[in-house]
């Protein structure tokens, strides 16, 4: 398994194209993007970093409604 999966197709039922960040951040708790966003500060990734910030401050705005 030493070569990366390649998607055979990277459209959605619908034709629409797959944004997999935005399929992962629709399905992982809380606790799951904070131990992403520092795996991925770890590995430099700022832009990737300050989206999880993002999900997570909105999400804990929302839960404290």
């Amino acid at each position: 398994m030493s070569k990366k999966y390649k998607y055979e197709n990277t459209n959605d039922e619908n034709g629409q194209k797959l944004d997999a960040f935005f399929e992962m951040l629709e399905v992982l708790d809380t606790e799951h993007l904070v131990r992403f966003r520092y795996r991925l500060q770890k590995f430099g990734r700022k832009r990737m970093v300050e989206i999880l910030d993002q999900e997570i401050k909105e999400r804990d705005r929302i839960g404290q409604d």
